[in-house]
């Protein structure tokens, strides 16, 4: 699929919501009176067009669309009759020749235009189907603006569910544990009055309670999906068999399958207590030692070798526990948290028994594993926390337990849906919202470049302008791409830290831009802040140990270390607050960089290697956000307490007050230059250039005798400041240090961090961006229901829907399917294949080219005009005999075009200032 082809995928939600939008059928009525057949659609413009700023609904969008679609094809704006011809020319007009030549799919196009809705020109013939009675014009089918939304969405419309988006439900429920209609308090008239297909194809009972037909959905499903198949595709019902596969969702960080954040962040804080209380032996002090190492006093090789030995050994058996005793727990741990929360009494009973045993046995019984493993550590607290901890998991699990039950045995009960569709299941639901609206404004913003169009042609009307100027000419195609291009240096700034931190608080990041929180993220936050509250807890509780052996031995000493240590863990605390608060920010911008093309992805190759490669990268972030931010608070201590420390050291104070001395000098004196430089710039300079030259060589030799000796202060001043950046960069593993390009060595990258967390960010993108999960669902409701789901001729239509209310895609699709242009041999209004290769990338000349091929009223003239400067050319190579060679006549070609093109932009330069055109 190219890209056209893709965004007339992801509209489809939109299309149904505009078409069961009521102010849509009472448009359509308007429309199709007999004293507003002529005039109606001038009338709706008007009105659409009263106020750019205020957004117009969403069938303005569609009748816009289709009114610019027939001027450009027709002529003019009004309906016409819907014949296969019609189909022809407006293929052809948006250089869809290839498919013009498609008689069964043009006889589709107009059959999926004249029947099965309400909407459509000839009405329904199923009544019951319809929640009013048809709306047919004497005169036959018409392409008019109900014609028009039928054939976009009449392929999909009676399988759709519209009411999805109001409801907490993953897209997978929607599509296989769902027949398409709401419960009552959440589904619309429309939904309410039409029939929609279960799996079979059958129609179901109204009377049936929600909860048992989500049953039988899913007991249907289990069936569909069952294995047991003769090999011909089918089981023994003659269904189609889907395979599904087990993922392991409780587990799957990949792509967040998990039912609720709150048991994955009790899971990985009891792992983690887990392992300071009996898994840290070689982490914590202990560790491997073996033979001569174990004396006391090394000398010679061996206080080499030991060292070296010990610190090897003891990173091979820290790992080698982490995976043996850390992938049960986890697996274990993780029982009962799937998305889907259906799993079967027998798994949820195991799985948590053996996590409670786990838990249990290393709490209350007493065994060691020599250089590995040891439950007799006197450090108690870290046991009750590892008990506490995995006690709550199991809670959870057994909570789970019962609310599974109750929904087995109660089905009709509704006070603990919530439940089940708490955590990832809402935010799964949040993502589908968001997708809707990306949408909807994806195409508003495309509306409102089509609005200043009508705004401009009334505005000509209304003054009576010249008819004859080149805007008269243009297509509403050319015009459309036209304003695009005007737009293009217009940006946007959003991100930072209130504009997240707010948009959080109020929901919009998630329901509106769509940004998923990694688990893996949510997990690190809140080491993070559990890091935050290890400053004065590690300044109340351990720090006054270590003062009073200080005492000891000096009071002054004690005295200094107080100061330095209390500025220290204020440092320290502050650290820890501010990279906390900002990791998420700094996330979210990535994010968005990456959407909107700040940073570059799918066509730098440096994104291939560096962003499609060593994935499984991603499992560092975890660890990353807890020790960054640990050692980055740590630094901050070290750096701010060693500085008051000597600053109030009686050997060093003298020497530290000497540099604060000559730093304050240095602010004086910069102040006065920065003062005197003001005046001397001004009165000197004109940007680069001087206007006094000798007094101006004269300030330059002072200055530059002047820099020698107070360079020393610029360099002592550089080096403080890049050593306090880079210890608080030290936690700020989601924003690059360097700049782009720098301390990149071929495949070494000196900080990989920022790669590895943008790995992270891209990985989700890649399966919960609002996009994918709009197209997940239609890929699946297109495998649930096969052929019934989804049709050439209504893709089509939508097709021709975006190229017009989209022009500045056209470009992707000449890119990618060079030939949807068609044969040289039909000249009815499309480009030849010699043309196209003609222009090339020439983006000027290639939109002269399709404004030609889109405009009735100027497409004469200039496929004339290029016709002329093709057979010239051709003269003129005849007469030359083949003096000029082909690269020579295609450049003379391009200048020709260019130069039309200048002239063009003149008279419409001419044209909006009100000036008369010379022509």
């Amino acid at each position: 699929m190219d890209l056209v082809e893709l965004t007339s995928t992801l509209i489809i939600p939109f299309l149904l919501s505009a078409k069961h939008d009521p102010k849509t059928e009472r448009t359509v009525k308007l429309l199709r009176r007999p004293s507003f057949t002529s005039g109606a659609g001038a009338f709706l413009r008007r009105q659409n067009s009263a106020s750019l700023s205020e957004e117009a609904d969403d069938v303005d969008v569609i009748q816009d669309a289709l009114t610019h679609i027939l001027e450009d094809c027709t002529g003019d704006g009004k309906p016409k009759p819907l014949t296969e011809e019609l189909v022809k020319d407006v293929l052809r007009g948006f250089g869809e020749g290839a498919l013009a030549k498609d008689d069964e799919l043009v006889r589709e196009m107009v059959e999926v235009a004249t029947s099965g809705s309400s909407l459509s020109s000839r009405g329904s013939p199923d009544k019951d189907m319809a929640p009013r009675g048809p709306l047919s014009l004497p005169n036959g089918p018409r392409l008019d603006l109900g014609a028009f939304i039928e054939a976009l969405t009449s392929d999909v419309d009676r399988l759709y569910d519209p009411g999805r988006y109001k409801r907490s439900s993953t897209n997978f429920e929607d599509v296989w544990f769902r027949d398409g209609e709401e419960d009552d308090m959440q589904s619309s008239r429309t939904n309410r009055l039409r029939p929609k297909p279960d799996v079979e194809g059958g129609a179901r009972r109204k009377d049936e309670p929600a909860e048992l037909r989500e049953q039988k959905l899913h007991e249907k499903f289990q069936q569909c999906c069952s294995r047991s198949s003769a090999g011909n595709g089918k089981n023994e019902n003659g269904r189609n068999i889907v395979h599904r596969l087990y993922t392991g969702q409780a587990f799957d960080y990949t792509n967040d399958n998990y039912r609720t954040r709150f048991h994955l962040l009790f899971l990985w804080v009891a792992f983690a207590a887990f392992w300071v209380a009996y898994l840290g032996l070689g982490a914590l002090g202990g560790g491997y030692k073996y033979g001569e190492c174990e004396k006391e006093d090394l000398s010679g090789s061996e206080a080499v070798t030991c060292p070296l030995v010990r610190g090897i050994v003891n990173q091979l058996l820290m790992i080698s526990e982490l995976v043996l005793f850390g992938g049960p727990f986890i697996f274990l741990g993780s029982t009962a948290n799937s998305i889907e929360g259906r799993e079967t009494f027998l798994n949820i009973a195991v799985g948590s028994l053996l996590f409670l045993l786990y838990v249990v046995i290393f709490y209350s019984a007493d065994f060691s594993i020599q250089y590995w493993i040891t439950t007799e550590n006197n450090n108690r607290t870290a046991y009750h926390m590892a008990l506490a901890t995995g006690m709550i998991v199991s809670f959870l699990q057994v909570f789970h337990f019962i609310m599974r039950f109750f929904r087995e045995k109660f089905p009709l009960q509704q006070w603990y849906k919530k439940y089940f569709t708490f955590g990832n299941v809402h935010y799964e639901a949040t993502m589908k919202r968001s997708g809707l609206f990306k949408i909807r404004r994806m195409l508003h913003n495309a509306h409102v470049i089509h609005r200043r169009i009508i705004k401009q042609k009334e505005m000509q009307a209304g003054s009576q302008e010249l008819h004859e100027s080149s805007s008269n000419f243009l297509s509403n195609f050319g015009k459309a791409l036209n304003e695009f291009i005007k737009l293009e240096a217009k940006s946007t700034y959003i991100g930072g830290i209130g504009w997240t931190w707010k948009k959080m608080r109020d929901g919009t990041l998630f329901e509106e831009e769509g940004i998923w929180i990694t688990g893996r993220m949510a997990v690190g936050t809140v080491f993070q802040i559990l890091l935050i509250f290890l400053s004065p807890v590690a300044y109340y509780f351990v720090l006054p140990g270590f003062l009073k052996t200080l005492n000891e031995e000096s009071d002054e000493l004690s005295r200094r270390a107080r100061v330095a240590l209390w500025v220290g863990v204020v440092c320290s605390f502050l650290t820890s607050i501010s990279v906390t608060v900002l990791f998420i920010p700094g996330v979210v911008s990535t994010t968005l960089k990456f959407r909107r093309g700040a940073l570059p992805t799918l066509r730098s190759e440096d994104f291939l290697h560096r962003y499609r490669f060593a994935l499984d990268q991603a499992t560092l972030v975890y660890g990353g956000m807890f020790w960054g931010t640990l050692f980055s608070s740590v630094a901050i201590a070290l750096i701010s307490g060693g500085f008051v420390y000597i600053l109030m050291w009686e050997q060093t104070s003298s020497f530290v007050l000497g540099i604060v001395g000559n730093l304050l000098g240095l602010s004086s004196v910069l102040i006065s230059k920065i003062i005197v430089m003001q005046i001397i710039r001004f009165t000197h300079y004109a940007a680069y250039y001087r206007k006094k030259p000798f007094s101006s060589n004269v300030m330059t030799v002072v200055l530059e005798c002047y820099a020698i000796g107070i360079s020393v202060w610029f360099m002592v001043v550089r080096t403080i400041k890049i050593i306090v950046i880079g210890a608080l960069y030290l936690g700020r593993i989601d924003t690059p240090l360097f700049s782009p390009g720098v301390g990149i060595f071929g495949p070494l990258e000196i900080d990989n961090w920022p790669t590895v967390t943008r790995k992270e960010i891209l990985i989700h993108e890649a399966h919960r961006h609002p996009y994918i999960e709009t197209l997940g669902y239609l890929y699946m409701m297109q495998l649930r229901y096969r052929n019934g789901f989804a049709r050439r001729a209504c893709s089509t239509w939508r097709l021709v829907f975006v190229l017009s209310l989209m022009p500045w895609l056209h470009k992707y699709r000449d890119l990618t399917r060079p030939e949807h242009f068609g044969d040289d041999n039909d000249d009815s209004g499309k480009v030849s294949k010699k043309q196209n290769s003609l222009f090339g990338n020439d983006t000027n000349a290639r939109r002269i080219l399709m404004q030609s091929v889109v405009s009735p009223q100027f497409g004469k003239s200039s496929r004339a005009l290029m016709d002329q400067i093709f057979e010239e050319n051709d003269n003129a190579d005849t007469k030359h005999d083949g003096a000029i060679s082909d690269n020579e006549r295609e450049s003379q070609i391009k200048e020709e075009m260019k130069r039309l093109q200048n002239e063009l932009d003149a008279i419409e330069a001419r044209a909006s200032s009100g000036q008369e055109s010379p022509l």
